[in-house]
Order: structure tokens, then C-alpha cells, then sequence
């Protein structure tokens, strides 16, 4: 007899699309039912609410994060689900963007717990998916192993049925300790051979040792219907890049297998959070970065410029540090367990007619804090658990990180203070993007990739 985790509330969200009863068949092949809100909203919103809606109806995970009810998902599968690392494993960064776009979004409603298998198949999360689910409990689980699936040293072409088993029995037994789980399937990828000419590191075979990739992605489309599941698949994104746009394709992923942290910004992540139907209330838009410098940030005797001072924490000075992945292109001003005084980065050029949300940028690792807030505000303190982790690692064992700091109108610059906190603070900066109005946030949203299908 197994153990069931306590039993989530499934809460259902109504449709505004024009008087139309919809359904959706999400999670253990429930029929999720949306009634129609009463005749006479504005045409236009409800129009485009109905081609979002068209686009991808919410799945239980979004409509219980509307409702205000807490929602923990458990991720499974490869490498790709491997959040951060060295080079190998940058895969995993769509888990880190996801959970930054939900938690900027719905804060502490929202906890993700990755249990990955690093070169392993369906059948290593068939070893520990019944742990897991005791110990995680989760309101939803977000597997997908294909691209392993399909290796030559794991598929057998001539029982092909064995994976179909094995699938069959990974989300059964989800259901067996919650039965009111929603379980979504998430691939994405498609591999490629590089040539020792193409990429330094030497060459890789990673398409000719996956040779039943497509075959593989259909059983996991034939297992989805037969559960009323839905499965995310980004392989045909991913393959119009390998083949029309290489050159884009290999600076999204280096050998083939495991996309980058700008590939799956790229790619990945917008589409799995489209198919899940997540609309952000967030400003949308690429974020304008201003790298703290001592010209921009002061006042000047605050800080030294001799890089050989980074680590002094004995002069009471904020001093520039290098000491990050050059790959980023990352400067900081460091505070090292020293009372350093408040600084005061400045933004010129902004457009005082428009609103702008303002983040500071930090980096940092888990215990390590600084304090920051828009000028004449109190200071937030600004930590590894309560800030967004943007996916890139300058470090092992560091993330940079942004923390929202609130919004600012009617000028044409922007102020922001900074102090030292707790054992080590790293000041990165600012970023800024512009909060668009009510309607034009809505419409922006509708311009998420479209659905695709392989054919």
C-alpha cells in the first residue's frame, strides 16, 4: 500500500470568450470545465483573452497560482533538468528562469524542487520517483528524459514498447501517491553532430547516437493522449534552428545536447511557459543593463579603483572586482565583511512620460546579502532566497542575481542606494524595463511562440 500525500485543492478559472462553454482535458485526464463570463466585457479584451486562450488554455498548476493556492512542482529528468553547473550543464537554466518568472509573479505560492538523472534514462527516475513523491509531495510533476530516451545504448527499436511501459508506470505511480497530481511532460531539443572545426572542445556525435529522437517524442505524444496529459515539446523550435540557422543554433548550445543559458531564454523557456498558460502581469520587454562603474556610481571616496583591493576588508571601501567568468563580462564593487559606506548609483535618459520597473543586480551565493532601495526609499535587503536568479553562473557555488526595487515615473533619471550587508556583497548594478500600460501588456503577451507540432 503506498503513501499519498495530502490531496490538492483544484481550483478552475472562468473564460471570458464570448459566451463559449470550453474544455480542457489537463492532469489525470480530468476535464477542466471554463464558463463564460456574461455578455458585455469590452470586445477587445475578451478578444484577446479568447486567442490567448486558443493559444494555450492554463493548465491546474496556473489556474491554482491564480486562485492563491500554493502550488509545489517536481521536475524530473536528464542533465537538461540539471539547473546549474559548469558548461556541461547549463540545460537545467530553463528550471531557473521558469521559477524567476513565477515567483516574480505569484512570490511564495510557488516551489520548485529539481531530481534530475544526469545521463540517465526514463528508467533512473523510475528508481526514485516513488521517493520523491513521498518527500516532495508535489502539486505537480514536470518530467521528460527523451533526449536520452532515444540513445542508441538505451532505445531498442524492436520493443519499442518497453519505453511505452516505462512511461506508463512513472506516471502511475505519481497518481498512486497523488491522485490529483497534474503530470506534464517536457522535451525539448533537437541534437546535433559538431564537428572539432565547429567547436574547440573537440567534436561530438550527439545526433548519430540518438538516431530514434522522433520516434521517442511519439510515444511520449501516444502516452500523453492516453492519460489526458500534455506534453511541452520545443523539438521543432529547436529543429528549425539546427537547420535553417546553424550558426544561431551553435551559440545556443555548444554540443548539440544541452542548450545555453541565452538559448533557453531564447527558446525553451517563453514556449514551456506559453503551454502551460502562464501570462505574466510583469513588464515585458528586454531589460536596458547599467553595469556599475565608479563614473556612475559615488560618491568617488567611497570607493577605490585598485583591483589588488577587492579583498581588503579591513578599509572600509567599496573597491572594483574582476574576478568573474570572463565569458559574462561582468565588473562589481565588492564589500567584504567591512562597513563600507552607502553609494549611489545614477540613470540618465529615461522618458519621463513612461513608467519603469528597476531591479538591482548583484551576485551572490546563498548566505550572502547587500541592501539596496530607489533613493529617499528604505533600503531592502536584497538575498540569494528572496531575488530572481537570472541562470548565469560567474562562478561555482555563485549566481547573479536582480532584486525589484519598485517602479519610478516622471523623470527623466533614476536614483539608487546601496550598502554593504552580511559577509560578502557584490554590486553588479541596475536594470530597468518599461512597464507598458494595462492593454499594451496584454496584447504583448499574445506574442509568445506559437504552438508547434512536429509533422
Amino acid at each position: 500500500m503506498h503513501g499519498r500525500c495530502q490531496n490538492q485543492v483544484i481550483r478552475l478559472t472562468p473564460s471570458i470568450c464570448m459566451g463559449v462553454t470550453q474544455h480542457q482535458s489537463f492532469g489525470k485526464g480530468k476535464d477542466v470545465r471554463r464558463e463564460s463570463f456574461p455578455a458585455g466585457i469590452g470586445f477587445l479584451i475578451a478578444l484577446a483573452w479568447c486567442l490567448a486562450s486558443a493559444a494555450s488554455a492554463a493548465t491546474q498548476t496556473i489556474d491554482n497560482l491564480n486562485s492563491g493556492t500554493p502550488q509545489t512542482i517536481l521536475m524530473l529528468g536528464t542533465s537538461n533538468y540539471v539547473e546549474a553547473g559548469n558548461n556541461w550543464f547549463t540545460g537545467g537554466s530553463w528550471i531557473t528562469q521558469t521559477r524567476s518568472a513565477l515567483v516574480t509573479e505569484y512570490g511564495d505560492l510557488v516551489n520548485i524542487v529539481s531530481r534530475p538523472d544526469g545521463g540517465g534514462d526514463i528508467r533512473s527516475g523510475l528508481t526514485h520517483v516513488a521517493t520523491d513523491m513521498q518527500a516532495v509531495c508535489p502539486s505537480t510533476v514536470v518530467m521528460g528524459y527523451a533526449i536520452n530516451d532515444a540513445a542508441t545504448c538505451f532505445f531498442d527499436p524492436l520493443h519499442p514498447e518497453t519505453l511505452t511501459n516505462n512511461l506508463r508506470t512513472m506516471v502511475q505511480t505519481v497518481f498512486q501517491y497523488n491522485p490529483d497530481a497534474e503530470v506534464i511532460f517536457h522535451n525539448f531539443m533537437s541534437p546535433e553532430d559538431v564537428t572539432a572545426q565547429e567547436n574547440p572542445s573537440g567534436a561530438f556525435d550527439s545526433r548519430t547516437y540518438r538516431p530514434y529522437h522522433e520516434q521517442v517524442l511519439d510515444i511520449y505524444d501516444d502516452v500523453a493522449a492516453e492519460f489526458g496529459l500534455l506534453h511541452i515539446n520545443s523539438y521543432p523550435q529547436w529543429e528549425d534552428l539546427r537547420v535553417q540557422n546553424r550558426a544561431t543554433y551553435l551559440s545556443y548550445s555548444w554540443e548539440g545536447v544541452h542548450p545555453n543559458v541565452q538559448g533557453n531564454l531564447n527558446v525553451t523557456t517563453p514556449f514551456f511557459l506559453q503551454q502551460i498558460g502562464f501570462i505574466s502581469t510583469q513588464p515585458v520587454g528586454e531589460k536596458t543593463s547599467v553595469p556599475a562603474t565608479p563614473s556612475n556610481t559615488g560618491p568617488a571616496q567611497a570607493i577605490t579603483a585598485d583591483p589588488d583591493q577587492w579583498a581588503n576588508g579591513s578599509d572600509n571601501l567599496w573597491a572594483v572586482c574582476n574576478v568573474w567568468d570572463p565569458n559574462l563580462g561582468l565588473s562589481t564593487l565588492a564589500a567584504i565583511g567591512e562597513n563600507a559606506p552607502a553609494i549611489t548609483t545614477t540613470v540618465d535618459g529615461l522618458d519621463p512620460s513612461k513608467t519603469y520597473q528597476v531591479y538591482l543586480r548583484f551576485i551572490a551565493y546563498d548566505g550572502a546579502s547587500i541592501l539596496g532601495g530607489l533613493s529617499g526609499n528604505p533600503l531592502d535587503l536584497c538575498a540569494f532566497s528572496n531575488s530572481i536568479n537570472t541562470g548565469y553562473v560567474p562562478m561555482p557555488g555563485f549566481a547573479l542575481l536582480e532584486h525589484s526595487l519598485g517602479t519610478v515615473s516622471g523623470s527623466s533619471s533614476l536614483s539608487v542606494d546601496i550598502a554593504p550587508h552580511g559577509p560578502e556583497s557584490y554590486y553588479a548594478g541596475l536594470s530597468y524595463v518599461e512597464v507598458p500600460e494595462p492593454m499594451t501588456l496584454l496584447l504583448l503577451t499574445l506574442g509568445a511562440l506559437p504552438l508547434r507540432r512536429r509533422h
